[in-house]
């Protein structure tokens, strides 16, 4: 299974991460029961979904050859 390109999983990550943050205010403006387990629960899997997306660009990239500078 091919991956889409680092670009794309980059914006899908940052995309997850403002979700991830509005699910946990959602949490903390509103103290009732379900608002706190869904910022703590759905809001922590997105987040984690995102930091995982944005480690494999960056491992994706370090294993990239540079370019030849010519140098």
């Amino acid at each position: 299974m091919k991956l889409p390109r680092n670009e794309t999983l980059l914006r899908v990550a940052a995309i997850a991460a403002l979700v991830a943050l509005v699910l946990m205010c959602w949490g903390l403006f509103d103290p009732r029961a379900l608002p706190i387990i869904v910022s703590l629960s759905v809001g922590q899997g997105i987040g984690t979904l995102s930091f995982l997306l944005f480690l494999v660009v960056m491992l994706r990239d370090l294993k990239r050859k540079p370019p030849d500078g010519g140098a």
